[in-house]
């Protein structure tokens, strides 16, 4: 394609027009830009909008794949991630051009073949005309917060079930533990659509928790539930 930018025409510089002053400032500002560019601990990477291909990267972006800096360079923005995730590219790539910037997360690949979740943050920079001129990603590697968010899944989990197995030992109808949430909140008077908000579930769940709750306790009505429960201890 002719006119085609080169990689070093990615970066800013002043204006032709500019005095002495400003190009002065103009330079400091673009040295200054280089080493964020280069010495931020994040992924940076400038891409294409035309082609899809990576024409600048910083050495944490190449670092973060195991590749160097010219294995990367002019390979297209789909040799970073991971295969299953190639097509959803698209439309991430639609979202960023459209409203300028767009952040999701997502998996990459490394050389060695591994796969690793991250967060990426894609700015559309468009000239006053609106054309895009060049796409300027962040990337984090997410994987030790994924490493974190799953541990305390299991660990609330493992805690739940312990609660909920002495819960059903404390009481003869074998409520489990949200059943007992549900019942607490319907002996406090509560209605569906409270309770449903409460918990951050919706009214049908809500039912057929009550419903359970009716069932395994022989109860003619959610009044004589929520008393009963009272009357036996079950609820605090």
């Amino acid at each position: 394609m002719a006119n085609r930018k080169t990689r070093q025409e990615w970066q800013p510089g002043p204006g032709p027009m500019a005095g002495t002053s400003d190009r002065k400032r103009a330079e400091e500002a673009l040295h200054a830009w280089a080493r964020v560019f280069h010495h931020v601990p994040w992924g940076l990477v400038i891409i294409d909008p035309d082609t899809n291909i990576l024409v600048a990267m910083n050495p944490a972006f190449a670092s973060m794949h195991a590749f160097t800096l010219e294995e990367l360079t002019g390979k297209s923005v789909a040799f970073v991630f991971a295969p299953d995730c190639h097509g959803e590219l698209s439309e991430h790539i639609r979202i960023a051009h459209e409203n300028g910037h767009h952040s999701f997360e997502s998996k990459h690949i490394r050389k060695d073949g591994s796969i690793f979740p991250v967060r990426v943050e894609a700015i559309a920079v468009k000239d006053d005309n609106g054309r895009v001129l060049y796409r300027a990603c962040f990337a984090e590697d997410i994987t030790e917060r994924k490493r974190m968010e799953e541990e305390l899944r299991r660990a609330r989990e493992l805690l739940e079930g312990k609660v909920e197995r002495q819960m059903v030992r404390r009481n003869p109808y074998g409520l489990t533990f949200r059943e007992l949430t549900v019942l607490h909140l319907v002996a406090a008077g509560r209605a569906d659509k409270e309770i449903a908000r409460e918990l951050g579930i919706s009214p049908l769940t809500v039912h057929k928790h009550v419903a359970n709750i009716l069932g395994k306790m022989n109860a003619a009505s959610r009044t004589e539930a929520g008393v009963r429960a009272l009357r036996e201890g079950l609820l605090d």
